[in-house]
């Protein structure tokens, strides 16, 4: 194209981004562009070490407080399984296997089951991953609407359910005398695995069909959000628990459910 002395060019600029960048900012006069790729995710998360030989778990004693009945929950972590392959794994269980119970079963998959406060199964479901110590980190992210028949489960923010097998409009049982974490209320089927921000809110739920909600817990890259001091950042309520944290008060529930006992036979560690 020729132009004459008079005409001003025109300059026309192809900006291929890498990063996924979100912005970007054009300064005509001076013909430069200058890229602004997004604020890194300044956020480390914290992992314990649970271990199955002590083993390692964690006891309410009582009932979370503030608890109620609710169709809806979520639950959150990062896990690491070190080994105990093809058995019972405790992440959360309550008194007498009722009200929320979830494991990695025999068959090395997440295992999800809720009753009612009449003891009867209203929901029970199994990821289509499976895990064994070999598998590394995976990031799990559930929610759960049983008025509205949402049922969602992701791994590495991908859906990851392998078959739900009971799904019933009902309340599950959230005010349960005691609650235990990494095992039973003696250390029964404890946990063996590094874990990182464990997050459990009962009575909240979110669409996990949203990228956005799910980007609330984990970023672009894959890696943990920073889900604030009390957990409350992904959906504006405290969670009812929330373990995170330094080594030494990771066991401190930053959530509105109260604090847990360590047993003597077990120290979490780093």
């Amino acid at each position: 194209q020729t132009h004459a002395v008079s005409d001003t060019p025109t300059y026309y600029a192809y900006i291929i981004a890498v990063g996924s960048p979100e912005t970007f900012s054009l300064d005509s006069d001076a013909y430069q562009i200058d890229i602004i790729a997004p604020e890194a995710n300044a956020y480390d998360a914290n992992a314990v070490r649970f271990t199955a030989a002590a083993p390692d778990y964690m006891n309410r004693g009582a009932g979370f407080s503030s608890a109620a009945d609710s169709k809806l929950f979520m639950f959150n972590v990062w896990v690491d399984f070190k080994g105990a392959n093809a058995t019972d794994q405790r992440f959360i269980i309550g008194t007498g296997l009722a009200g929320l119970n979830i494991i990695k079963n025999t068959s090395n998959r997440i295992d999800v089951q809720a009753k009612n406060s009449g003891g009867t199964e209203i929901l029970r479901f199994t990821s289509a991953a499976q895990f064994t110590n070999l598998t590394g980190w995976k990031h799990l992210l559930c929610s759960v609407n049983l008025g509205t028949g949402r049922v969602q489960f992701l791994v590495d923010g991908v859906s990851s359910i392998n078959s739900i097998t009971v799904q019933t409009d009902a309340a599950i049982d959230f005010t349960l005398s005691d609650w235990s974490v990494g095992g039973g209320s003696s250390g029964g089927s404890p946990l063996d695995a590094d874990v990182a921000d464990f997050w459990v809110a009962f009575g909240q739920s979110i669409d996990l069909a949203s990228t956005q909600n799910v980007r609330k817990f984990r970023d672009t890259g894959g890696k943990p959000q920073d889900l604030g001091a009390d957990g409350s950042t992904p959906t504006s309520t405290m969670p009812t628990v929330y373990l995170h944290g330094t080594t030494s008060t990771w066991h401190t529930n930053d959530g509105s459910g109260g604090g847990f006992n360590l047993p003597d036979n077990g120290q979490i560690k780093t």
